[in-house]
């Protein structure tokens, strides 16, 4: 009996598949150690049963088109910029805040 090829592999592929359905294709990317655990848990439970042994999962690579990853990149880096925003206008908020009197009137008058 091949077992690469009737238990391994199979296992592999079915496993890959079922973990990566979970996550968004940035998921991916951004949660490698995460997805990769999970193909690790999964694989060690179907390969065991067989007593195979799962030592390690190691994901290198997730092959995406060069537009697919940039915009990946852009959504990141627009998420961040958001963020810097909101903190921004909360500071300015809090600034001007801190300019004014209890009766409402600019404190440097």
């Amino acid at each position: 009996m091949d077992f690469e090829e009737t238990i391994i592999v199979p296992a592999i592929l079915e496993t890959m598949k079922h973990v990566t359905a979970q996550f968004t294709a940035s998921d991916l990317v951004i949660k490698r150690e995460s997805v990769s655990l999970k193909i690790h848990d999964l694989l060690h439970a179907k390969l065991g049963k067989f007593y195979i042994l799962v030592d390690e999962v190691s994901m290198k690579d997730f092959e995406f088109s060069k537009t697919f990853s940039e915009s990946i990149e852009l959504k990141q880096k627009a998420e961040q910029d958001a963020l810097r925003a909101k903190n921004e206008l909360e500071r300015v908020k809090i600034e001007i805040a801190t300019n004014y009197t209890d009766d409402g009137r600019d404190g440097t008058n």
